[in-house]
């Protein structure tokens, strides 16, 4: 636990630094060398050298709690573009989580929706990040040089296992945030010939994982001409 520290005016003057570029408070005091939140909040109420005024000032300033339409715009576009609420709220300039979600429940001019909406471009932006990580062999192969001094090209499997950990975390990401249930998803196609009348999704469930009992690529090419 922190000891208590005496009010510094180059520690006062650092707090207030770093509450104009937009960090809270208490994210601040949990920098090494800091003051806890109490003290600093102690400081604030006896406002020595005008602390107080400066702080609520700046924590007014670098964190809006008013509904603003530029900012609910930003905060829509970053939605879309794949990034979660959480991370855009640690920006500066930006208003805390809390503030976000209860314009969300309030609606105002709409915003809980497009939002929902946002999020849902964004999970499928997502999901299109992972097919591109799957489909991009390059660095899968890289040259290596034998003590003869002749070059050989060799699989490179921390490439491919870097690429699997990016897709495991999205896969991750997604199945935490995705809304429940499938009234968000358009219609499924037919099921493919032989599935015993399964969708899509349950038959790749029921394959996901499991080759025993499958034939092998030569022995398909054979069946197919």
């Amino acid at each position: 636990m922190k000891g208590r520290l005496g009010y510094s005016r180059e520690i006062a003057d650092r707090i207030c630094v770093e509450l104009d570029r937009g960090r809270p408070l208490r994210t601040i005091c949990h920098t090494p060398g800091m003051p806890a939140y109490n003290t600093v909040r102690g400081w604030a109420r006896s406002n020595r050298d005008g602390f107080g005024d400066r702080t609520r000032r700046l924590r007014r300033r670098g964190r809006p709690t008013c509904h603003a339409p530029d900012i609910a715009e930003a905060i829509c576009v970053r939605l879309s573009e794949g990034q979660s609420l959480s991370e855009i709220c640690r920006d500066a300039g930006m208003p805390n989580l809390k503030t976000v979600c209860r314009w969300v429940r309030r609606n105002r001019g709409g915003f809980g929706a497009r939002v929902r909406r946002a999020r849902l471009v964004g999970y499928f932006k997502v999901m299109d990040e992972m097919l591109d990580i799957a489909d991009d062999s390059r660095g899968d192969w890289r040259l290596r040089r034998k003590a003869n001094g002749e070059d050989v090209r060799v699989f490179d499997r921390n490439n491919v296992a870097r690429a699997r950990l990016r897709i495991k975390v999205r896969r991750w990401k997604l199945a935490n945030a995705m809304p429940k249930g499938r009234d968000w998803l358009a219609p499924e196609p037919d099921p493919p010939a032989g599935a015993g009348g399964m969708s899509w999704v349950d038959l790749l469930k029921a394959v996901d994982g499991k080759s025993v009992g499958l034939p092998k690529s030569s022995q398909s090419a054979r069946r197919c001409g």
